[in-house]
C-alpha cells in the first residue's frame, strides 16, 4: 500500500494539490499503524524535498507534521531529515508554526 501511495506522490510531483496532501496523511497513518509497511530510505529525500516548502504554509502544516512524526517515530534517517528538522526548530523559535500542528515533534 505504501508503494502505491509513493507512486501517487511521485506522479503528482508537488505537494500543493489536495491529492498530495491526502497521500501524505495516508502515508503517515500507514507508517504509524502498520509496522510491516516499508518505505525505502531512497524515497525519503524526495518526500522530504516535497514537504519542505509546505512547512511555511499554515493550511498544509498538519499533513506535513503528521508525516514527519511518522518518519521520526519509525527511526527512518537520512541527512535531509536533519536539515528539515533544523528548519522546524527555527520555525518554532520564530513562532511561525501553528502550535496545534506539531504538538509532539
Amino acid at each position: 500500500m505504501s508503494r502505491q501511495i509513493l507512486a501517487i506522490i511521485h506522479s503528482v510531483g508537488s505537494a500543493e494539490s489536495e491529492v498530495a496532501q491526502t497521500a501524505f496523511k495516508s502515508l503517515a497513518t500507514i507508517l504509524r499503524a502498520c509496522p510491516t509497511s516499508n518505505v525505502k530510505e531512497d524515497d525519503l529525500p524526495f518526500l522530504l524535498q516535497l514537504l519542505a516548502p509546505d512547512l511555511e504554509e499554515p493550511s498544509r502544516q498538519a499533513s506535513v507534521f503528521a508525516l514527519l512524526r511518522a518518519i521520526v517515530a519509525r527511526k527512518l534517517v537520512v541527512p535531509e531529515l536533519y536539515d528539515l528538522m533544523t528548519t522546524v526548530a527555527t520555525m518554532l523559535v520564530r513562532n511561525t508554526i501553528l502550535p496545534r500542528s506539531c504538538p509532539r515533534i
